[in-house]
């Protein structure tokens, strides 16, 4: 996924809120991310693997998992910056 779409989507989870733990279904994220649940799921993934959030997902239907948002948008539109004038790939 590229660095705009990504931003996209963890923009969208933003107002769940930031540095902090966060008791949330995977539905009811499917819901902030206006998608499936199943690919609500890979996004999330994704956004872990580039250490933008942390999630814990708990097994069972309306389990919460944990998110816990790594960076406020302002932090991460700097970090994607410098990471671009360099030519590093995040």
């Amino acid at each position: 996924m590229k660095d705009q779409r990504a931003l996209h989507y963890y923009e969208r989870l933003l107002p769940l809120g930031t540095k902090c733990d966060v008791l949330i279904s995977l539905s009811e994220v499917a819901e902030k991310l206006c998608t499936t649940t199943r690919h609500s799921r890979t996004l999330l993934q994704e956004l872990q693997q580039r250490q933008w959030l942390t999630w814990l997902p708990k097994v069972g239907r309306n389990q919460r998992s944990v998110i816990h948002l790594a960076f406020e948008r302002a932090e991460l539109r700097q970090i994607l910056a410098r990471v671009r004038n360099r030519g590093w790939i995040l």
